[in-house]
């Protein structure tokens, strides 16, 4: 027996407002990146170095291995003493090689990392597309939301600080955000297969990304297992146990031998040799008690907006802090309110957020007490939820959540200026006269994005006191 088809409740065309206000942000994001990539050392860190060499070796079709080292050394490159990148899946460094590669092999060592650094920008931009993509897919009837959730993400410090050098960080977060999109489709409409072969070329790439991504790849299979379709009982049983099988059986298709070789290599999954760390590097292993109860861990990972500031400041803690409680404040209020009570597709959507921040939490605190690092960079598979929680929360109130979003994008812009070195050249005086001209133009962008959300909160006002008028001059006389 076949169910009739469910309506489709997919988010309405985006105005030229909202897209306006997207290139606004992915202009802030792509040159606040590059501003910072032109104005700091290049190969600064031992696991930029790490990343770089391991583009390098992918142009040169083979796969890097953690005890030969690093294969291109630069007399100025802070170099690591082993290839402790290779453990990573290679999709991130298949899209810089053919950038990396022959630069590098020309001998111009610096403008391979300049460029492998722009196309990380580029990364940046994308990872605030798939942000505002995804947010339009959860929160379909509220499209200003998914605009500043795209300016939310353009302005996190850390998408900065990684789009200004090479990291492998992004192409996870890009993933994980079409993922995030993908779940609140399958939540609010139901399957279909474009959905659900979408699904699987995000799970696919996802985990040749980073085995973070692993959190992202159960919960998506999680929402294929809870989308309805049109059958029922047992038919319906069976077509969502095939979905979840085409969606996982995709990635362990396309992504499953790097796994094995990190296990025949490495003897494990994660390709980690944490005999190694703990003794050249001192890390110790620690219990899930003295994680979980731990300070250190959780200031760690969590501090995603505090830039060149330090992990215990406390004004980057209220950035992110005062929006989550408003947001969890606002969505209480209106689900306990009759006449605006949640639907089934909003209670799954919910469910699927809080099983993916569980679960990476989870995630993380076992890779720490394996002797992993608690480092913020591993948080950003996350800031899809946040950008949504912050862009429902900046949508709430036409004046009052225009003001909050104003001031919070002002503070959080300030702390990302002062990641960037606009002061002296490092390398070249081309170089910082390039970055001041990048920021000027993220300043640019992002003043065009807040003046265009006024635009829009303006005009909603006026379509809002119209939508009265009208009501109480319809009123019947008596």
């Amino acid at each position: 027996m076949q169910l009739p088809a469910r309506p489709r409740l997919t988010s309405v065309r985006p105005t030229r407002l909202s897209v306006s206000i997207l290139l606004s942000a992915i202009i802030l994001a792509v040159s606040a990146s590059v501003s910072l990539s032109l104005g700091s050392a290049p190969l600064h860190t031992a696991d930029e170095t790490g990343h770089f060499d391991y583009a390098y070796e992918v142009w040169h079709l083979r796969l890097p291995d953690f005890y030969s080292g690093v294969l291109i050394r630069p007399s100025w490159a802070v170099v690591p003493p082993v290839q402790w990148e290779s453990q990573h899946p290679p999709l991130f460094y298949v899209l810089l090689a053919p950038v990396i590669g022959p630069l590098a092999d020309d001998g111009h060592a610096y403008l391979a990392v300049i460029a492998g650094r722009a196309m990380n920008s580029l990364l940046a931009g994308l990872a605030v597309f798939a942000v505002w993509w995804s947010v339009r897919r959860v929160l379909p009837r509220r499209s200003f939301a998914a605009d500043m959730a795209a300016v939310v993400a353009s302005l996190t410090s850390l998408v900065i600080l990684i789009g200004g050098t090479v990291y492998s960080d992004l192409a996870c977060l890009v993933c994980g955000a079409f993922a995030f999109g993908l779940c609140g489709a399958l939540a609010r409409e139901g399957r279909s297969w474009g959905l659900i072969f979408g699904a699987a070329g995000v799970s696919a790439l996802g985990m040749l990304s980073r085995l973070s991504f692993a959190v992202w790849l159960i919960v998506l299979l999680v929402a294929v297992l809870l989308a309805e379709n049109r059958r029922t009982g047992f038919r319906r049983l069976l077509m969502a146990t095939g979905d979840a099988l085409i969606v996982g059986g995709s990635a362990l298709a396309f992504a499953g031998w790097f796994y094995v070789r990190n296990l025949l290599v490495a003897g494990s999954i994660t390709g980690g040799h944490s005999d190694w760390s703990s003794e050249h590097l001192g890390r110790t292993s620690a219990t899930w008690i003295e994680v979980i109860f731990g300070s250190k861990f959780w200031i760690g990972v969590f501090a995603i907006f505090n830039g060149h500031l330090s992990r215990t400041d406390f004004g980057p803690w209220l950035l992110l802090l005062v929006p989550l409680m408003a947001a969890a404040l606002a969505w209480s209020i209106s689900a306990s309110a009759r006449r605006n009570a949640p639907s089934r597709g909003t209670l799954k959507i919910v469910g699927l957020s809080l099983l993916e921040v569980v679960l990476t939490c989870l995630f993380l605190i076992w890779a720490e007490t394996g002797g992993g690092g608690a480092n913020n960079r591993y948080a950003l598979p996350l800031l899809p939820i946040l950008a949504a929680m912050f862009g429902y929360v900046f949508s709430t109130g036409r004046v009052v959540g225009a003001a909050a979003a104003t001031a919070w994008s002002c503070c959080e812009f300030a702390i990302d200026v002062g990641m960037v070195n606009l002061e002296e050249p490092i390398t070249h005086v081309w170089a910082l006269v390039l970055a001041r001209m990048a920021i000027v133009l993220a300043a640019v962008a992002l003043i065009a994005a807040l003046a265009l959300m006024w635009v829009v909160r303006y005009r909603s006002s006026k379509r809002v006191a119209a939508r009265h008028i009208l009501r109480r001059n319809l009123q019947p006389e008596y």
